[in-house]
């Protein structure tokens, strides 16, 4: 009878844990998405914008370095596959501006041909493909904004 009762004690704990975490998931994804749809309503928004010409300029940069030997044996087609994980995109976000990079500078090479992703890879692809690059870091902004205000309700990342 008294492993019974702890039995249901702690499936209740349980129940109620997780209540209580989906509904502050949702509270979350809720302000994440009213602060991503503020900032689009707004229009052009310049950190990102800035952010976006910043990570393009890097990439270029860095390809100009690059032997021209080495750019011959580079497939001329590709198909990427970014993962989910959140800001783990922002490396494949950053490997993809370097390739969209080298196929502006040299039409001939890395070509993507095919995307394909998961969660927020997919949402990062989409992104690149329709060279909206700047409003998927509008929502990657919303994001972590929304997870500062949900952590630390007094936190310095208010506006």
């Amino acid at each position: 009878m008294r492993r019974r009762s702890v039995l249901l004690v702690a499936l209740l704990l349980a129940a109620v844990t997780l209540w209580r975490m989906r509904r502050r998931w949702a509270q979350y994804n809720a302000r994440a998405l009213e602060y991503f749809l503020a900032k689009l309503r707004r229009g052009n928004d310049e950190t990102t914008s800035a952010l976006e010409s910043r990570l393009r300029a890097t990439a270029q940069e860095a390809i100009r370095g690059v032997d021209r030997n080495k750019l011959a044996a580079f497939p001329q087609e590709l198909d990427v596959s970014m993962s989910g994980g959140g800001f783990k995109t922002s490396y494949s976000a950053g490997v993809v501006l370097g390739l969209l990079a080298i196929n502006e500078a040299y039409p001939k090479c890395a070509r993507i041909v095919r995307w394909s992703g998961a969660s927020a890879g997919a949402m990062m692809g989409l992104g690149c493909i329709t060279s909206s690059f700047s409003k998927t870091l509008v929502w990657a902004f919303a994001v972590v904004v929304s997870d500062c205000r949900m952590l630390e309700p007094d936190c310095l990342c208010r506006s």
